[in-house]
């Protein structure tokens, strides 16, 4: 099936330092949202990926259904879990315009579906309906930093909507107080297929190893950083960090069919455990970017 591609509604003005808003077109089954964003006037370090994470062009980035929030991810976030996927489908520099120029655009894909599946069928399978009597509305929020000019557009792939929005793929942003060297989370909700969880360590830390239990059974022993990612590249994934934002990628459905995903749903315990490097006693924020299933909040 051809995808179709439109152009995203207009955007709320750019500002800095402000929230952008774009209400999307419903009625139709959507598989990839592509958000441009950028300046038109000199910026010097300011980019998606920059050198410090205080040069970030934008904050958060979210998708609303009804109001309510069904993705909340940064966008330095955002781009480095989707380039797990394989380098191909990271944000795009356009037109050959430096980081730092005039007139600088980077285009960010947000995956509904997901591409990267190795059956077609899969690969299409979470695109949202944002159609049927459940969808009042649906929208996509940009916070932009403290940048000069701020740019924002962007166009969406589409199909005919094939029914009303199910089940889909939802990305929680929790943070978690860090400290000493090491800690066990136990807040995780138990609802839900867990597809991954991205944990972020506070700046001068490194989540050196992690462990996660579903009723008392070991779904993720102590596997230390280094031989998570030997496994993870062993099935196609492309597990690079960015040194000055490292982070440990627990994929619980590498195996890559969507049913190898974790069923949270009426666990009585859920417990995940972290250990940072060198016995390194950790302060600040560990992040945790979660990838969960389920109908819409």
């Amino acid at each position: 099936m051809t995808l179709r591609k439109k152009l995203l509604p207009t955007f709320s003005k750019a500002v800095s330092g402000q929230t952008a808003t774009c209400n999307l077109d419903l009625g139709k089954k959507y598989h990839i949202i592509w958000v441009t964003i950028g300046y038109d006037a000199t910026n010097t370090g300011k980019d998606l990926e920059p050198a410090s994470a205080a040069n970030d062009i934008v904050g958060e980035i979210r998708l609303l259904v009804n109001g309510k929030v069904q993705r909340r991810i940064r966008g330095r976030e955002l781009n480095l879990i989707n380039k797990l996927n394989g380098t191909q489908y990271a944000a795009t520099v356009l037109g050959g315009v430096a980081m730092g120029v005039s007139g600088y655009k980077i285009a960010v894909p947000i995956f509904l579906s997901e591409p990267w599946r190795k059956s077609n069928a899969e690969a299409a399978l979470m695109g949202w309906n944002l159609a049927g009597p459940t969808v009042g509305s649906a929208s996509i929020e940009v916070d932009f930093n403290t940048i000069d000019t701020p740019y924002i557009s962007g166009w969406y792939e589409w199909s005919p909507a094939d029914g009303g929005l199910g089940a889909i793929t939802k990305w929680i942003r929790m943070t978690f107080g860090a400290s000493g060297t090491q800690q066990d989370f136990n807040t995780l909700d138990k609802r839900d297929y867990y597809h991954s969880i991205h944990l972020f360590p506070p700046t001068g830390s490194f989540v050196q190893n992690v462990q996660l239990t579903a009723d008392g059974v070991i779904v993720h022993d102590l596997i230390s950083y280094a031989d998570n990612q030997a496994m993870l590249k062993n099935r196609d994934m492309n597990p690079v960090n960015d040194l000055s934002y490292p982070r440990y990628d627990l994929v619980l459905d590498q195996d890559d069919p969507l049913n190898g995903a974790l069923l949270a749903q009426g666990l009585q315990e859920f417990t995940l455990s972290v250990r940072y490097a060198g016995g390194t006693t950790a302060s600040g924020n560990l992040v945790a970017i979660i990838q969960r299933s389920g109908p819409p909040e």
